[in-house]
C-alpha cells in the first residue's frame, strides 16, 4: 500500500469545507501526457494545504485515474473538479 500527500489549493479546501454534500472529488490536471500513476485503488490520498498552513487537511480513497475532455469533467463531476463553474474551470486551465 502507498500514501500519497497532495499540495493542494487553500481555496478549493475552503469552498469544499462549506460543502458537506459533496462526497467525492475529482483531481484533474490540464495535461494529456502525464498520467497519475501513484496510487492503487484504495490507496489512502492525503490533502495538505500549501502555503502558509502547511498541514494535512482532509483524507480519501483512490479510486482511479482517466482522461476525458473538460467539458465531460465538468459534466461529470461538477463543483467537485475544485471550481464552482465550467467557466471558472476554463480560466483556471488558462492561468
Amino acid at each position: 500500500m502507498n500514501l500519497y500527500i497532495s499540495a493542494t489549493d487553500n481555496d478549493w479546501f475552503r469552498f469544499l469545507s462549506h460543502r458537506p454534500d459533496i462526497d467525492e472529488v475529482s483531481l484533474w490536471q490540464p495535461s494529456r501526457l502525464r498520467q497519475f500513476r501513484g496510487l492503487q485503488p484504495g490507496d489512502p490520498f492525503l490533502f495538505k494545504l500549501d502555503h502558509p498552513e502547511n498541514f494535512i487537511v482532509a483524507g480519501g480513497m483512490f479510486a482511479h485515474f482517466s482522461t476525458c475532455p473538460v467539458d465531460l469533467a465538468w459534466k461529470a463531476f461538477g463543483e467537485e473538479t475544485r471550481v464552482a463553474t465550467l467557466e471558472a474551470m476554463g480560466r483556471r486551465l488558462a492561468h
